[in-house]
């Protein structure tokens, strides 16, 4: 698989690798994005009179942290507006939509990410709790709109679900990708 088109430009790494913020279009990721996952379960610990060691139950689960930090590239002038309008839909997943019917707002909207098996074997669907960007001065910038050549944009996401699609072990141990 070639990273790069004959023209040198990087090529999406797969349809199964972007983040999707609402109705917009999928962003596809040129490179592979700076993961993490992280999920916990908390149990309660009740004395027992007699008893050596506290009963220890479930008592629920934690939510479904992912962190995800991408780097956008120019390779060539067309980049530096198109980059900034990636940043600007990343950045409105976590301010609220405009309101009707005399309701002055909604929520942000719901994101989708997906990379490869990662995460998932299908798209997940998520809500954006921080997204933030960093502007290196160590690289060059375009001169008309001051964007460096390379932008590092890190987001945090929380899964949500449906409540008639809450998850369960079964769940994740229905995820494990197919044998090759």
């Amino acid at each position: 698989m070639n990273a790069t088109d004959r023209s040198g430009r990087l090529k999406p790494i797969s349809p199964k690798c972007f983040i999707q913020v609402g109705s917009t279009p999928p962003i596809y990721f040129n490179n592979l994005p700076d993961l993490s996952d992280s999920k916990g379960a908390n149990y309660e610990s009740t004395p027992v009179i007699g008893r050596a060691t506290p009963i220890v139950a479930y008592a629920n689960s934690e939510i479904r942290n992912i962190s995800c930090s991408i780097n956008l590239f120019v390779q060539d002038q067309s980049d530096c507006k198109k980059n900034l309008a990636i940043l600007r839909t990343l950045q409105s997943a976590v301010y609220p939509m405009k309101g009707e019917f005399g309701v002055p707002f909604f929520p942000p909207p719901l994101c989708k990410i997906q990379c490869g098996s990662l995460l998932s074997e299908k798209p997940i669907c998520c809500i954006m709790k921080e997204c933030s960007v960093k502007f290196p001065t160590d690289v060059p910038w375009d001169a008309e709109t001051l964007c460096p050549y390379r932008l590092e944009i890190s987001m945090t996401l929380e899964q949500v679900f449906a409540s008639q699609n809450l998850p369960n072990s079964n769940l994740i141990l229905s995820d494990i990708p197919l044998a090759a």
